[in-house]
């Protein structure tokens, strides 16, 4: 018992130490791959403003908020972590392997892009990680987020659009739509502080260009106030 107690100190020793020196150096340890990577800062800003922004990440802290410019600062990434194009009114930024989960140590990569008021098309698919809305305006909005927060404040969604969640929490706050359509798997909906649905229940408030919540294990909550 003694030999295998000193065993586990020693690796919650090593383990530590190894999250320790990645921490203060700023490095990232990717277990899944054997791949140890600098962490940087990145600033991007665009002379044109995009009208369709589409984003596909695995693990990240993403924050997309309105602004006077199209800029994109990511925090704790890697020089080569994300591919980013814009052309002809799209932006487009991915990430290798996005849908695959993998075992990381280090810094979490933090994403914030300001965009103007209004997107005509705003689609983000995300594996892990927090994602929030702030003062925005969407035509088309389409998120799939599979683990984690999604959060919204001020959120106007005109054409209505899905947000198809698999594990987590979501909160959106002084919503705008065209109506909704909720079903809820395990959890509850509330609307406006009202509980409105629970397992396996669904939840429709007329409207012409509805936003399609499908949650599937997770508090839902909504409000229009």
């Amino acid at each position: 018992m003694k030999k295998l107690f000193w065993l586990l100190l020693a690796i919650v020793i090593i383990l530590g130490t190894l999250v320790l020196w990645l921490t203060t150096s700023n490095r990232r340890f990717n277990v899944s791959t054997g791949r140890l990577s600098q962490l940087t800062t990145q600033n991007r800003s665009f002379d044109t403003q995009p009208q369709t922004v589409h984003l596909v990440l695995r693990t990240a802290q993403l924050k997309i908020k309105s602004g006077n410019h199209y800029q994109l600062t990511a925090r704790h990434v890697s020089s080569d972590q994300f591919k980013l194009t814009h052309s002809n009114g799209v932006l487009s930024i991915t990430e290798a392997n996005a849908k695959h989960h993998q075992l990381e140590i280090g810094k979490t990569p933090v994403l914030t892009l300001t965009v103007p008021t209004k997107v005509e098309q705003l689609t983000v698919d995300q594996l892990n990680g927090t994602l929030a809305l702030n003062d925005l305006t969407v035509g088309m909005l389409t998120l799939h987020h599979r683990n984690g927060t999604t959060k919204a404040t001020n959120l106007t969604v005109t054409r209505g659009g899905e947000l198809i969640k698999q594990n987590g929490r979501t909160d959106l706050r002084r919503l705008t739509s065209d109506g909704l359509s909720i079903a809820i798997k395990t959890g509850q909906f509330k609307l406006n502080g009202i509980k409105r649905a629970s397992n396996q229940q669904t939840y429709t408030q007329a409207g012409n260009h509805p936003l399609t919540i499908k949650s599937g294990t997770g508090q839902v909550r909504v409000t229009t106030n």
